[in-house]
Parts: C-alpha cells; sequence; structure tokens
C-alpha cells in the first residue's frame, strides 16, 4: 500500500519549552480524536528542550489531508514557537509538498520506497504499545559502484527481519533518485526488539557497513545496556526521548 513518511524537526526557542510542551500536548489530543489514515504521529523532545523531531506515517494524501483537517489549528501556536524542516519520503503526491512548503517553511522530498514492512491500512486506533517503542533513522552513502550489491544486502535484511522479528513494526527503506543515498526507518517495539534485531541482521548489516557511510539516529528510551552494544564509529547517535505518540 502507498505509505506517506515525514520526518519534521522543529527548532524550538530558548526558554520556550514549558510552552512547547502544552501546544504539543494539543496537537496530539486533537489527532487522537481520529486517527483514520494515521499509523504513527510520535514526537521526540530533546533532554534541552531545543528540539523536537516528529514521525509521522500516513495512508496517502487523504491520510495526509485527514490529520490535517484534525491538527491544522493546533499549529500556528507551535509555529510561533518553532522553526520547522520537513522531510517526506515515499509515495508523496507534489501537492502535499507544495502545501507544507507553503503553511510550514522548508520542505524536501527524499525519494520513494523500494522496500518495508508497512503495506496494511493504518488501524485507525492507538497502539497498546504507544510511548514504548524504538524508532531509528538511518542515512546510507553508498559507494559508487556498489548499488547492485546494496539492494541485495538490503533484500537480505528484510527477508530476515519478516521471518524471525515480530517485535519490528517498520522496516522501510527508501533510494534517492541516482540511487547513491538510502533513508531507512525502523520501528521496534521495544528494547528487546531491538535488541533482537541486532542479533538476527547484525551479520547483513555488517556488511552493509562496508560499502556506506552511515548515520543512524535512534528516537525514544534506549536502555544503557541495549547502547552499548553498539559499536563506536558506527555513526549512531541516541537523539531524544519520545514525548507522545500514536503507534
Amino acid at each position: 500500500m502507498d505509505k506517506i513518511f515525514g520526518i519534521v524537526r522543529m527548532e524550538i526557542a530558548p526558554g520556550r519549552a514549558d510552552d512547547f510542551r502544552e501546544r504539543a500536548a494539543a496537537c496530539i489530543e486533537a489527532a487522537r480524536k481520529d486517527l483514520a489514515g494515521t499509523t504513527a504521529y510520535e514526537w521526540f523532545l530533546s533532554d534541552d528542550g531545543r528540539e523536537c523531531t516528529v514521525i509521522e506515517i500516513y495512508d496517502g494524501a487523504e491520510g495526509v489531508a485527514h490529520h490535517g483537517k484534525m491538527v491544522g489549528h493546533t499549529i500556528p501556536p507551535i509555529l510561533e514557537l518553532a522553526k520547522f524542516s520537513i522531510r517526506f519520503a515515499g509515495d508523496v503526491p507534489d501537492a502535499v509538498i507544495e502545501r507544507m512548503r507553503a503553511r510550514l517553511g522548508t520542505v524536501d522530498y527524499f525519494g520513494p520506497r523500494f522496500q518495508g514492512r508497512l503495506n496494511s491500512p493504518a488501524v485507525g486506533a492507538g497502539g497498546p504499545d504507544a510511548g514504548s517503542m524504538i524508532f531509528a533513522v538511518a542515512h546510507f552513502s553508498i559507494q559508487p559502484g556498489k548499488q547492485d550489491e546494496f539492494r541485495a544486502l538490503a533484500a537480505e535484511c528484510l527477508a530476515a527481519v519478516e521471518a524471525r522479528e515480530p517485535g519490528t513494526i517498520a522496516y522501510e527503506w527508501f533510494l534517492n533518485a541516482a540511487g547513491t543515498e538510502c533513508l531507512t526507518l525502523d520501528v521496534y517495539r521495544d528494547a528487546e526488539a531491538l535488541a533482537a534485531h541486532m542479533a538476527n541482521a547484525g551479520p547483513t548489516m555488517a556488511n552493509i557497513l562496508q560499502i556506506v557511510k552511515s548515520e543512524v539516529k535512534l528516537y525514544g528510551n534506549v536502555p544503557a545496556a541495549v547502547r552499548s552494544r553498539f559499536q563506536g564509529g558506527l555513526g549512531v547517535e541516541f537523539v531524544a526521548p519520545q514525548l507522545q505518540g500514536v503507534m
């Protein structure tokens, strides 16, 4: 199924973190009244209260439009406190990109999805594990001439996830137009699911890391025991705990 993925980053005005939290709560409250077409609407606030990231997943343009109707009145108060930038990926109509650019500011498009697990319509309701999930966003710059090898290894990773990882909720991969860069979005039910993924897909990911330059950002409450399993030098950053969400 066609999905629209968005990663929204907000730079919050100094000293306004408490006001931002209050206005963010109004957004999530408005969204929860009707989640038709919304798979994810997850907010992560940095410890210093200066930056917020929102990860959003919708069932096509209709899902985005419905979400906009639900939360639209809550966005202007946040714009008073924060500067927005948005990166879209997936099957995103140009009209959606232009509308968001006109309303919110900086918007770009990374590329289409070439593999993933989220192929069913959104359930239209908040999940039982909302607030405990861990989200990973990775960016890979692929070495010249290694695109075919990268795609083969990516398919191997997805096959391993689908065979043995019920706790990996989303495993979405996107390529830019030139096929030289990849963006991924993973969603793990909890820290145990993340650890299981590392054990299961780790050998194949090690091969991928030989042919890419990687940057990985983890969002959510990642326990110290899990953090310690990430080797230094892999470009892994633990960004922010979850403020609120619906997935």
